[in-house]
């Protein structure tokens, strides 16, 4: 099965799971102990001790209990059991996240079958174990590992588990950086490249006491591969700038490299941004970073270079007030690797906050191998961290995170950064959690023509950093079918990538997985130009699951909106992301399988204010075309009142067209609640259309009532209408309503 059926019948068939929905897991004959044997998507990785392979799943039922004798594995789906070094096999108690506790056996060496002994209690509900890999450090890059549970002996008798990820295996990858690797505490921002002798060579920043951004003791280290990615040399530290000007390390970091390589000298160049003083501040915000040029009120743009494939670099050269503009409040590298044009010209992804301190993305160019660059104008506006690529008519494309909507910004330039012009899929197409993203194009022959695509990785998310996945183009980015997508991490990590050309057969990409910091992964060429089988129908009933859309108003999604105090960019008003009802509700979801579902969120506020008026094609293409299993609709606080019959009218028409619009994209399952601020005319309408569709209603009239559900009884807001809005009890009331909902609505068996 290949990578992208197996994400779909894996996330449907977790849902199943979700709502207590096992059918077809064996169970003992007399006491009714079921079982679920799952294969999470991630890889496994060289270097980790302990690599989750499966997760099983022992459920014993209320009031009785039993022992586990052993629990038997299938290793077929391995490519080469010779890539495993040892398995290893942990208890979780009833928690699903893997961790290694409590070992029941370790160290076992790989076979087709293996099996653990043991004898332990079983408590009423859920019993969690994890099979763990070990890889050697010659583990193909380019196979996989896999393994089953096809057998648990009880007291009670034999049980055969549930495959609850069928044709499920792991891409096996190279952890090259970990957590307090070289007592690193953290390595984040890699971007990749391949040199002119076609070494790999990863940058990333060194945030040597903790996580967090700039202002730290943060310094760039550069990780080389000679061997196409299988093995890592130790890490070199390339830009520390020490204590500068008297000032402890701590407020002298650099962070966010980026890097370029010119192939007709061999110079390698790579850039940073440094910040000299400033405790507790951030270039990104505020007076982080300031108009003019002077060290320790504006962050600098540093420069460092090497001309032996790597090896040595020179001191850091300031750049700075040879291509920021007086008046720009920062002007950085974008952590990303560049480009080299056919002529020779370099063309490097750049960031910064203009005149008035906000971001913006474009890029430097330089004629004269790197002695001199040439910085463009900004592309657009709320953009920042991006990646440029070449197209088929010789124009630009700039990718850029897009600090306003969930969907990437794309910019063409003509001119190497002069004037810009959007992309057809510019803030439309290719969603994002507001994340760094990746982009490259890859020239090949295909039956002696002369072909390209691009590829582009991110987390295919817009609701945090998971779902980590590639995607292939063939129309110089009009499209990216879905037939071509290959998932490769469902789990959360700090969500960067970056693309590189390996070889003319392979690519590689190091990205900030669940797995590790920085995780690299190779692949064919091959295999990413081909297209997947056909997704394999998995239903729910009826009803497909595993995507979820959320569309509503601004109590689902509201970005900054400084003028009424709104700095979120999340459901008006949480106190945070993760405390508005899209994350608490999906997060629920999450903890009950221990897998993400693939989530897109939208502010339909337009639809509320123009109904009839609201061009449904349009307004919704992207999110049609996700083609989503399970939708959440929230809205109705923004139309006007109904006064009139035929307001009344109008609106339940309207509303009845956007549920047709939704339901005649695969027949998904419908959820509509009512309005938080209660109005029996709207909800009554919104009830009916609902019903009329086959959704399902939710009656949340009360929440709105209760005073302890705004956000004004939490906190002090200045801005009445802000303060209006749920707060984090209100948000959890919303979520946990909604669950209770679809927790009795969705029955039956799950059958892939």
């Amino acid at each position: 099965m290949s990578d992208r059926c197996w994400r779909t019948a894996l996330l449907a068939s977790g849902l199943g799971l979700i709502f207590g929905l096992v059918a077809g897991a064996a169970e003992t004959e007399s006491t009714g102990v079921t079982a679920v044997s799952w294969q999470p998507v991630h890889p496994i990785l060289i270097r980790n001790e302990h690599g989750p392979l499966t997760r099983v799943v022992i459920n014993v039922p209320k009031g009785q209990a039993t022992q586990v004798r052993s629990l038997t594995f299938s290793l077929a789906g391995t490519d080469h059991l010779d890539d495993a070094d040892a398995l290893s096999l942990f208890f979780t108690q009833e928690k699903l996240d893997f961790s290694t506790t409590v070992p029941v056996g370790a160290g076992v060496s790989p076979a087709a079958t293996i099996t653990f002994r043991d004898d332990r209690e079983l408590k009423p509900g859920r019993n969690v174990f994890w099979l763990t890999c070990r890889l050697k450090p010659t583990a193909g890059l380019l196979r996989h590992v896999a393994a089953t549970c096809t057998a648990i002996e009880t007291a009670a008798g034999t049980i055969t588990p549930q495959d609850a990820s069928p044709g499920g295996r792991h891409r096996i990858g190279v952890a090259v950086r970990r957590p307090n690797d070289d007592g690193v505490h953290t390595s984040r921002i890699p971007a990749l490249t391949t040199s002119a002798k076609g070494t790999l060579l990863c940058v990333y920043d060194l945030r040597r006491r903790e996580g967090r951004d700039l202002q730290e003791d943060i310094d760039i280290g550069l990780s080389r591969s000679t061997d196409g990615g299988q093995s890592w040399e130790p890490v070199r530290v390339i830009m520390d700038m020490g204590e500068f000007g008297g000032l402890p390390q701590s407020q002298n970091g650099c962070s966010d490299p980026g890097i370029i390589v010119d192939h007709q000298t061999g110079e390698i160049f790579c850039f940073a941004v440094w910040m000299n003083g400033k405790p507790g501040k951030h270039q990104w915000t505020a007076d982080g970073s300031e108009p003019g040029f002077e060290i320790g009120k504006s962050a600098q743009l540093l420069m460092v270079r090497s001309k032996d494939d790597g090896l040595t670099w020179s001191k850091p050269e300031n750049l700075t007030r040879q291509l920021k503009k007086e008046a720009w409040w920062l002007f950085a590298p974008a952590p990303q690797s560049g480009i080299q044009l056919a002529d020779g010209t370099l063309v490097m992804p750049a960031q910064g906050r203009n005149e008035q301190g906000e971001e913006f993305s474009t890029i430097m160019t330089s004629r004269d191998h790197g002695t001199t660059w040439t910085v463009g104008t900004p592309a657009t506006d709320r953009t920042s961290e991006c990646q440029v690529a070449p197209l088929g008519d010789g124009s630009l494309m700039l990718n850029m995170r897009n600090e306003k909507e969930r969907f990437r910004a794309v910019c063409i330039t003509r001119d190497l950064g002069q004037t810009w012009e959007p992309h057809a899929t510019h803030r439309n197409t290719l969603i994002e959690p507001n994340c760094n993203g990746s982009l490259i194009r890859v020239d090949f022959q295909a039956d002696g023509t002369k072909k390209h695509v691009l590829l582009f990785a991110n987390p295919h998310n817009q609701m945090g950093r998971s779902h980590h996945t590639v995607q292939v183009s063939f129309d110089d980015g009009m499209t990216w079918p879905e037939s071509h997508q290959v998932l490769l991490d469902t789990g959360r990590g700090a969500g960067y990538p970056s693309l590189t050309r390996v070889d003319d057969q392979h690519i590689g990409l190091v990205y900030e997985g669940s797995q590790a910091h920085v995780i690299f992964e190779k692949f064919r060429l091959s295999d990413l130009l081909k297209p997947s089988a056909p997704t394999p129908a998995v239903t729910l009933g009826k009803q497909r699951v595993g995507k979820i859309l959320f569309l509503g108003n601004s109590i689902t999604l509201h970005g900054p909106a400084p003028h009424i105090g709104w700095t979120g960019n999340w459901g008006m008003a949480a106190s945070a992301p993760q405390r508005d009802y899209v994350h608490r509700l999906a997060d629920r979801i999450a903890a009950a399988v221990g897998c993400r579902p693939q989530v897109m969120v939208k502010n339909i506020a337009d639809f509320e204010r123009q109904l009839g008026e609201y061009n449904l094609t349009t307004g919704l293409k992207a999110e049609l075309a996700f083609q989503p299993e399970l939708i959440i609709v929230a809205i109705g606080e923004n139309a006007a009142a109904l006064t009139t019959d035929e307001s009344k009218s109008h609106y339940r028409t309207a509303f009845a067209k956007l549920l047709a619009a939704l339901k005649h994209q695969g027949n998904p399952t419908i959820v509509v609640r009512s309005c938080f601020w209660a109005n029996p005319e709207k909800d009554g309408l919104m009830k009916s259309a609902c019903e009329e569709a086959g959704g399902v209603f939710v009656d949340q009239s009360s929440l709105g009532a209760d005073e302890a559900h705004f956000a004004r009884s939490e906190r002090k807001i200045e801005h009445a209408g802000v303060a209006g809005h749920p707060g984090d009890k209100g948000m959890q009331a919303i979520a946990e309503s909604l669950w209770q909902a679809i927790e009795r609505h969705v029955k039956g068996p799950v059958r892939p």
